[in-house]
């Protein structure tokens, strides 16, 4: 396994990152063109490292500064929140731990399962989308609420982080990402509604006067509150071979 870590660009360059010939900086971006992820790289490569960008757009600055890297090819993004470039941002990082897996110790066999898997992906998108007015539901339920908390555990850490910038940039709602598990240290939820991926933290936001989301159990066939390990879908099989960046795209749309 390779040792990771996740930087805000904005805050990379001013805390003396430990970066050396042999570290590996990926830029992702979807303009291309954020000055504070040019700043990053730039920083980087003084201290010898090696960078590869992740952008949308073609010629992009971000683009012409690093070492290599590719292309999401998402199109040009019309709205304020980006979706598409989001997805196909962790699509491309999947694939690259895929490349890289294989290049070290990954299995021919569980290669292929995460290749199949990805095939599969433009499927569950189409299930999702098609149940847009489940989701006008759910959004006429919390459209008065004037605060959001998103938890997530894991890899649904990350998507709740998104789902929370996602609703500030639409709606202006006060809403903040947070891990399921640090709801134990006293945090004390906004008295509004809440959505959530997290079954224990949820419980305790529920129990401090918050209101948590519902989804659908699409096997049983019945509407019921989330529990903790227990994130089924249409796809649970298909999921099992899907490894965590890959099943962020599938989880975008926490609610259902």
């Amino acid at each position: 396994r390779v040792p990771v870590e996740v930087e805000y660009a904005s805050e990379f360059r001013y805390r003396n990152p430990t970066v050396d010939e042999n570290t590996l900086v990926i830029a992702i971006s979807q303009s291309g063109e954020t000055a504070d992820t040019l700043a990053a790289i730039r920083e980087a490569k003084q201290r010898g490292a090696r960078t590869l960008g992740i952008v949308n757009v073609v010629g992009s600055s971000i683009a012409r500064e690093v070492d290599g890297g590719t292309y999401l090819h998402a199109g040009p993004e019309i709205g304020v929140a980006s979706t598409k470039a989001f997805t196909c941002q962790v699509a491309v990082l999947a694939l690259l731990t895929l490349r890289i897996g294989r290049l070290r110790s990954l299995s021919v066999l569980q290669g292929r399962e995460i290749v199949r898997a990805l095939e599969r992906l433009p499927d569950q998108v189409a299930e999702v989308l098609s149940q847009a007015e489940r989701v006008k539901q759910v959004a006429e339920t919390f459209m008065r609420a004037q605060n959001a908390l998103y938890l997530g555990r894991g890899y649904n850490f990350p998507v709740a982080l998104e789902g929370a910038l996602k609703l500030k940039e639409i709606s202006y709602i006060h809403a903040e990402g947070y891990p399921a598990a640090e709801m134990k240290q006293g945090r004390r939820p906004p008295q509004d509604h809440l959505q959530h991926r997290g079954g224990e933290g949820a419980a305790r936001a529920g129990a401090r006067g918050g209101h948590g989301g519902r989804r659908r159990d699409h096997r049983a066939g019945r509407s019921r509150h989330h529990h903790s390990g227990d994130h089924r879908s249409a796809h649970a099989g298909a999921e099992r071979a899907v490894p965590p960046a890959i099943r962020l795209l599938h989880r975008r749309a926490p609610w259902l």
